[in-house]
């Protein structure tokens, strides 16, 4: 049976199969570029496959969010004052997932979840595929400043801003790399004039004397 924690538990398994499908294309791009024949890998069965990888990396994503990070009393309790404060909902308003790394014990003792620690150290493995600077540096300071008692709310934005404008980014390089896209793109701007084609005939004739 579905029900609400299922739907929200896959839905960020859909986190897994976007950054898997920039893998993907990252080494489409790649044995585009080499120009060595390598896209033969992409064809057919080959292709097929490729098309598996995301599927199969958010189906992992989502079960680990299930088993790991779903939601609890204690988490509920801790995150109770803070949704009030900074976007004026309540815990029933809203369904969440996520780790709360330090717990209480019955008699007060501070204690490590580790099993929210396994949860996000197999989403940080996942990661460490995807391009660095706008994606497994934010993310990993995302997901483990809590651990330090560094959950500011700003990292939360600034993680979701470079999220956002990775897609962004990430195909200015092949732009430029790349003699077709580049001209096009100075064209577009005036910075470089349309080239012409000029077909030119040439008709000869031959003088017998």
């Amino acid at each position: 049976m579905i029900t609400e924690i299922n739907i929200i538990d896959y839905g960020c398994g859909f986190c897994g199969v976007i950054m898997s499908m920039f893998v993907v294309h990252f080494v489409f791009r790649f044995f585009a570029l080499e120009r060595k024949g390598n896209l033969k890998y992409f064809e057919g069965w080959f292709f097929i496959c490729w098309l598996a990888v995301p599927i199969f990396m958010g189906f992992i994503w989502a079960q680990t969010v299930l088993a790991f990070l779903h939601e609890d009393p204690e988490s509920s309790e801790y995150m109770r004052e803070i949704l009030l404060q900074n976007y004026n909902l309540t815990i029933p308003e809203i369904m969440y997932v996520g780790v709360l790394y330090h717990k209480k014990t019955a008699d007060g003792k501070d204690i490590l979840n580790y099993k929210g620690i396994q949860g996000v150290c197999i989403l940080g493995t996942i990661m460490t595929i995807i391009p660095v600077f706008f994606m497994i540096v934010p993310l990993s300071i995302y997901f483990f400043s809590p651990l330090f008692h560094l959950g500011f709310q700003i990292i939360g934005d600034v993680t979701t801003f470079t999220t956002a404008l990775y897609p962004i980014i990430d195909p200015l390089p092949v732009i430029f790399v790349i003699d077709n896209y580049r001209n096009a793109v100075f064209e577009f701007f005036g910075c470089l004039k349309a080239a012409r084609e000029v077909n030119i005939n040439v008709t000869s004739s031959s003088v017998v004397n």
